[in-house]
């Protein structure tokens, strides 16, 4: 049987009817004959207001004390989603904490995942319940909770597919969140930015590494790694139509023409970093001359640049970031439909190292579960 893998983020729970209209898509798919994990992030804005808290009790909080008090806000998450399922008529079982076997190094607050145990999910799943896993943390292998970073209920999403070997089931990784999709700039920013129907997911890396806010960069890098496609997805949507596909490339696909597919905002120390992110752009330097061209025809100070193969990052103050990312995304026409330069033949191959930071790679199933 299919099994689907849906994660939702706290902006999909931000109250008891998104939270109802999130349960209600995951009856759908169980009602459809496929199989149902539901990974929830906190609702709304917990993390911050329970990180606020742990900093009126204390200067500097103990970051394994941090991690307890965090987690909290997904098993509630957890709790409330299972309930709504259950409501609709479904069975349901919520874990969270130990009862999710992912097991994880010992680094409070930035865990990375060791492997992933599936033997409880897949027997749940067998009893036709549908189960509803708290994002973002995972049991140190000395038995201690722990978290897997801001954002970190992506990568419980991604390791949980890849551990149940989802596309092999027939089944798929579902991400929904707030926006329809991964655009070619941030659309609260650029109001012309285009929803791309597909993405390469060394892209789609590079421009979460960048700043994009849609995924998790170490979640975009696993999935790479174990080669599962993913669906973001509006939560708002009827029935997760369109979205865009996070597709994965074979490991000798070339890279194609010089293309940039889209443009990133990060505030660094400071500062703003653009990115323009693509492929074999060392092949088209026209493409750097136009966005130094685009800021200095926009009278915004380029403080220093940086070219590769896949990016072009421009460093310019905080108060021009907004403005700066519209002009590189005008210059470079990524409102229109594009299929990049092509004249230039042959591009150079597009060599895709998965960054050493990305170090979690589940196996599909470890025995001895309880």
């Amino acid at each position: 049987m299919p099994i689907i893998v849906q994660k939702y983020g706290g902006s999909s729970l931000v109250n008891a009817e998104a939270i109802r209209r999130c349960a209600a898509r995951a009856v759908s798919v169980r009602r459809a004959g496929h199989d149902a994990v539901v990974v929830v992030s906190a609702t709304g804005n917990t993390t911050d207001n329970l990180s606020r808290l742990a900093d009126q009790v204390s200067a500097i909080p103990d970051t394994a004390a941090m991690d307890l008090l965090l987690a909290a806000g997904e098993q509630i998450s957890t709790a409330l989603m299972t309930m709504a399922i259950q409501s609709l008529g479904a069975d349901a079982v919520g874990l969270a904490g130990s009862e999710l076997g992912i097991t994880t190094d010992d680094r409070h607050g930035e865990a990375r995942i060791v492997s992933v145990d599936v033997e409880r999910y897949l027997r749940h799943l067998s009893e036709g319940r549908i189960v509803v896993a708290a994002g973002f943390q995972g049991m140190s292998e000395t038995g201690r909770l722990t978290t897997l970073g801001r954002g970190g209920s992506d990568i419980t999403a991604v390791a949980l597919a890849a551990a149940l070997d989802v596309v092999a089931t027939g089944g798929a990784c579902e991400i929904y969140t707030d926006v329809d999709g991964v655009f070619t700039a941030d659309p609260r920013i650029v109001p012309d930015a285009r929803r791309l129907d597909r993405i390469d997911a060394r892209h789609m890396l590079a421009l979460a590494a960048a700043g994009a806010g849609v995924l998790h960069a170490r979640a975009v890098g696993l999935a790479l790694h174990r080669g599962l496609p993913l669906h973001i997805r509006h939560s708002m949507s009827g029935n997760g139509a369109d979205g865009t596909v996070v597709e994965v490339p074979s490991r000798d696909e070339r890279s194609g023409p010089p293309m940039i597919v889209g443009c990133a905002l990060a505030e660094v120390g400071g500062v703003t970093c653009i990115s323009a992110v693509g492929s074999s752009l060392q092949a088209a330097p026209q493409f750097a001359v136009t966005i130094f061209e685009a800021l200095e025809g926009t009278g915004i100070e380029l403080i220093s640049a940086t070219t590769s193969d896949t990016e072009v990052s421009c460093v310019v103050p905080s108060h021009d970031g907004k403005a700066a990312l519209g002009a590189v995304h005008d210059a470079l026409s990524l409102g229109e439909v594009r299929t990049g330069q092509t004249s230039i033949d042959p591009p150079p191959v597009l060599e895709f190292v998965i960054p050493s930071q990305i170090s979690e790679s589940p196996s599909p199933i470890v025995a001895g579960a309880s």
